[in-house]
């Protein structure tokens, strides 16, 4: 198993034993007792575990930071929401609001500041593991990054939501496991997703965009050149300005709809195994059952997409 798969299934199995299904999703992962645990003990930061994390207590907190010559910020957080937006001050203001476990109120988060880069860690030194009540605990994370900064961003939360309105970034790199991903008004030389069971909308713009999901679906437009997306049966809308190179789509159950909007001449190769297939080249639609596929020796890039039981449907 790899290293993804085997993330997503312990924080399954974490997420899913206060409803009674840990156990099947043990076994069907594959996974052995041993590798479960080591798993859950480096999820955890490589620490014993146990059951109590005390009452919640509430927590207000307000941070400047000076941007200086900052080429990358990360934030990292186990529990709760990450907002992060552009503003036109010179400082990256950082506000934490929520409720944590007593235990951890004089230490629940860590800023971390190289001079090119700022690690914010919220959360991330539990030693417990509360599994009926993790549901006392949230905190909101909201970042203000001055417009001025342009480099990379990366945000990791596993039960929270992430959204990021704005910025002009190199890289966008976003890691979670049930929370939706919503990204608006921002410009990403490339975005990279991982999700579990949360969706994501991106309507920014976006050089290149990689990205997989489970069960949430995945809608990206204003791409401008190629995408990379993968799902079990999540939905995969996408819109690309221009595609140069490849835009490979793959899906189990989930329904594939692309548009290329600058096109010129497109390969593509479509195929599924039950779902139906449509092709409409400048009004002209082609549809097929098991494969649809088209090659022109000029064109300017290739459209792959697959599924096992979902419908395909490319426009260009």
């Amino acid at each position: 198993m790899n290293g993804f798969k085997k993330v997503i299934a312990t924080t399954l199995i974490i997420a899913s034993v206060a409803v009674g299904i840990g156990a099947y999703i043990l076994y069907e992962s594959g996974l052995s007792s041993r590798e479960i645990e080591e798993s859950i003990r480096n999820f955890f930061g490589g620490n014993e575990l146990n059951l109590d994390l005390g009452d919640a207590v509430s927590v207000s907190e307000e941070k400047a930071i000076v941007l200086g010559s900052k080429e990358e910020i990360s934030i990292n957080t186990s529990i709760g929401d990450i907002e992060v937006r552009e503003h036109d001050g010179e400082d990256i203001l950082l506000n934490l609001e929520g409720d944590v476990p007593s235990k951890y109120k004089d230490n629940y988060y860590q800023v971390s500041d190289t001079g090119t880069k700022l690690q914010i860690d919220v959360l991330n030194k539990i030693t417990n593991l509360n599994i009926m009540g993790l549901g006392n605990y949230n905190i909101k994370i909201t970042l203000l990054v001055p417009k001025g900064f342009q480099g990379d961003l990366n945000l990791a939360t596993v039960s929270g939501e992430t959204l990021v309105e704005g910025l002009e970034l190199e890289t966008l790199s976003l890691t979670g496991v049930s929370g939706d991903m919503t990204l608006t008004e921002g410009t990403y030389g490339v975005l990279d997703f991982k999700n579990v069971s949360g969706s994501v909308f991106c309507d920014s713009e976006t050089g290149n965009v990689r990205g997989d999901t489970v069960s949430g679906a995945i809608t990206v437009t204003g791409v401008k050149d190629w995408v990379k997306l993968n799902t079990v049966s999540g939905k995969i809308s996408s819109t690309i300005d221009d595609l140069q190179g490849t835009a490979k789509l793959v899906s189990v159950s989930g329904d594939i709809n692309l548009e290329i909007l600058n096109s010129g001449e497109v390969s593509y190769k479509l195929s599924s195994i039950s779902g139906r297939l449509s092709a409409e080249d400048n009004g002209i639609v082609t549809k097929g059952d098991k494969s649809l596929s088209e090659t022109f020796t000029n064109a300017r890039g290739l459209i792959d997409a697959s599924t096992v039981s979902g419908r395909i449907s490319i426009k260009y």
